[in-house]
């Protein structure tokens, strides 16, 4: 039956359960599946002990609220946990962040950087992030907009999507004996690095900042939408409305996905065309964490010395030890901060707004 959707944003708000890990193809980042068909729970957390270039040793996992709705979506969902490196986390932070932060732009209420091209999407008319373009299809000179910094800057980030690992023959990483519906072409952005996408948009996201669900603008974006998040955790929702519309309020499949600092997302397909996706004001997120020695009470604090070297919760994260897998808790005070970079293929037949009176 159809989800509520007031309930399903009540429940966004709240106290809900700890996600649920499902192991997810070293390879592809899409769920594995065993030979029922079924997805496969993970009931030990090892992101931590993985990083890309991915080995045949690493289990990955990916954390929701409800895992079994990806079982609906079938296609388009990759998921890869530290795809970055905690220097490359830093050298990005500290790109971002340089010049006194002079970087940022505030058009609304999250601060923002653009790389390649300047555009949002949004439903109001803003011409400043939506210059009108000239007879090439690039932004026209005459239009108002703010600060593009060129992609270029971001070269060691982009490079990761060109590596060699992704074109290494399947034998030197463990295959599965199924995955769920996996990419007709395992390079998130095709072969060439010519044509990597247009933009890459940076987002900040304080306290309990979220951004609505949404769809991506198919006469604004291409096919692949790809996510890296830094420095803290966040759930995003994913929702599968009865009808392709932002505004549509029954619901047929709705979950969380926890997306890890470091961690890449990629959508396509179903899960790009068929699913919206926002970040909601929930104020504590779950992270699962490795077990440590118990402890004599079912809370603890996680110390510095407990903390593997590529776990990203900060020192003094309460860890709740409750259930089979260990769970940080994370609030989302005025002490939270998390960056995303959005990765996508700018159109032509995008808005432009521009002049325009």
């Amino acid at each position: 039956g159809m989800l509520c959707s007031a309930c399903s944003t009540a429940a966004k708000l709240g106290r809900e359960a700890a996600p649920a890990g499902i192991h997810v193809d070293a390879r592809t980042g899409c769920p594995l599946l065993d030979a029922k068909g079924k997805l496969v729970p993970c009931l030990e957390y090892s992101n931590h002990k993985a990083a890309f270039p991915y080995s045949a040793a690493d289990r990955l996992s990916a954390w929701l609220s409800k895992p079994r709705a990806l079982l609906a979506m079938r296609r388009g969902f990759r998921y890869y946990p530290n795809f970055l490196s905690a220097a490359e986390e830093a050298k990005l932070i500290a790109l971002l962040d340089c010049d006194g932060g002079s970087r940022w732009c505030k058009v609304f209420r999250r601060r923002q950087q653009y790389y390649g091209e300047v555009y949002y999407h949004t439903s109001h008319d803003e011409a400043a992030v939506q210059p009108l373009l000239d007879g090439d299809g690039g932004p026209s000179a005459q239009a108002p907009t703010v600060a593009a910094h060129p992609l270029s800057d971001l070269d060691f980030l982009i490079g990761k999507f060109y590596d060699g690992w992704w074109r290494r023959e399947e034998a030197e990483v463990r295959t599965p004996s199924e995955v769920l519906s996996p990419p007709s072409e395992l390079l998130v952005f095709g072969e060439h690095r010519r044509n990597f996408p247009t933009q890459i948009l940076v987002n900040e996201y304080v306290q309990d900042f979220g951004i609505s669900s949404h769809f991506e603008d198919e006469a604004a974006f291409g096919e692949v939408i790809a996510t890296i998040s830094l420095l803290a955790p966040i759930y995003m929702q994913l929702e599968q409305p009865a009808v392709c519309s932002n505004q549509c309020d029954e619901l047929l499949h709705a979950t969380k996905l926890l997306l890890e600092p470091r961690s890449l997302f990629v959508m396509s397909n179903e899960c790009r065309h068929d699913w919206r996706h926002g970040i909601t004001r929930h104020t504590v997120v779950q992270a699962p964490q490795p077990r440590v020695a118990p402890h004599s009470h079912a809370t603890a604090t996680l110390a510095a010395t407990d903390a593997p070297e590529l776990t990203c919760q900060p020192q003094g994260t309460e860890v709740r030890q409750q259930g089979p897998v260990p769970m940080a808790v994370v609030r989302r005070d005025s002490r939270y901060r998390r960056v995303s970079l959005t990765i996508r293929h700018l159109l032509p037949s995008r808005k432009q707004v521009g002049t325009r009176p």
